[in-house]
C-alpha cells in the first residue's frame, strides 16, 4: 500500500511558542462546562484554552482546533494531567453534576 502525505486545504494555526501553565481544579471545572463533558479532545481544548499561552496570547478552543494534530498532542502530552484527561464514565469534575447523579 502506498500513502502519500498532503497538505490540508484548511490553513493551520501557527505556534512558535506555548507557555503552559500546571491545570488548578477550577480550569478542570471552566474546561468542563466549555466542552459539556470532562473527556475527549473538546475538552482537552477547553483545557489548553485556559492554562496556555500562545506567542503570548489567550486563544479560545475554536482557535486552537487550527492546530495540527502533533502540535496538539505534543502540547496535550505536556499538560501532566496523567489520568485526569479522561475521568470514569459517568464521572464528573463538576460539583453540581456529581450532587444530581447522587440524588439520582
Amino acid at each position: 500500500m502506498k500513502v502519500t502525505k498532503v497538505e490540508s486545504g484548511k490553513p493551520s494555526l501557527k505556534v512558535e511558542e506555548v507557555e503552559i501553565r500546571q491545570p488548578l481544579v477550577d480550569d478542570l471545572l471552566r474546561a468542563e462546562r466549555i466542552a459539556g463533558k470532562a473527556e475527549g479532545l473538546a475538552f482537552m481544548l477547553a483545557l489548553l484554552s485556559q492554562v496556555g499561552m500562545f506567542d503570548g496570547k489567550a486563544l479560545p478552543p475554536e482557535e486552537l482546533e487550527r492546530l495540527s494534530s502533533k502540535d496538539f498532542l505534543d502540547i496535550s502530552k505536556d499538560l501532566e494531567l496523567s489520568g485526569t484527561q479522561t475521568l470514569p464514565t459517568g464521572s464528573s469534575t463538576s460539583p453540581e453534576k456529581a450532587s444530581s447523579e447522587k440524588s439520582a
